[in-house]
């Protein structure tokens, strides 16, 4: 049995807005634009080879998911909601002007210290992710092979359950846009053809 976990392509809202600087007030409608964008070019020869053979495909309902997928010429079998991204909290400091990718940083370091939970606390998003976790490998026991399109932080809360399940890491591309990470279940070294 394997599963596939995979970070979407680069979103096309954060390729085009540079890095001027802005107010974190400024950030909410930023992430919503990001939360809506398809993305830009292709992915790369990790992506293309990270579905090989037939495998269920379980996506995240956010459109960089979906729209990866779609460059990749897929379609997901199931989208599955505990797979969207752990939610950022936006605080207001009017008096500094960052970059977005600078705010998204503080605002992520802020969240996992759990100084500020957002719309999802830490431990509610783990929780998330441990129910997904426990919903990749029961699609992995019936089909074999999952490939899942998700996101940077999700998927490394899911990576850490499925080890944590007794599932090997096979091998991973990084951690950038269209990388993957491959586990196979405990004593499975090579996945079913």
């Amino acid at each position: 049995m394997e599963i596939v976990l995979m970070r979407h392509g680069e979103p096309e809202f954060s390729a085009q807005q540079g890095s001027a600087r802005v107010k974190a007030t400024d950030m909410s409608g930023w992430i919503a634009g990001y939360d809506a964008s398809g993305v830009t070019g292709e992915p790369d020869c990790h992506a293309v080879l990270a579905d090989k053979r037939r495998a269920f495909i379980i996506s995240s309902p956010l459109p960089r998911a979906r729209a990866s997928l779609q460059a990749m010429n897929f379609t997901p079998d199931l989208i599955a909601d505990d797979l969207r991204e752990a939610p950022l909290p936006v605080f207001n400091l009017p008096w500094l002007r960052l970059s977005p990718q600078a705010w998204l940083v503080l605002f992520r370091l802020c969240w996992l210290s759990g100084a500020l939970a957002g719309p999802e606390s830490k431990k509610q998003t783990m929780q998330r992710a441990e129910k997904m976790a426990l919903t990749l490998i029961a699609h992995a026991q019936q089909h074999e092979r999952v490939l899942s399109m998700g996101h940077g932080v999700i998927n490394r809360l899911i990576a850490r359950e499925l080890e944590k399940a007794g599932w090997a890491k096979r091998e991973h591309t990084g951690n950038g846009y269209w990388s993957s990470v491959t586990f196979t279940a405990a004593g499975r070294d090579n996945p079913a053809a």
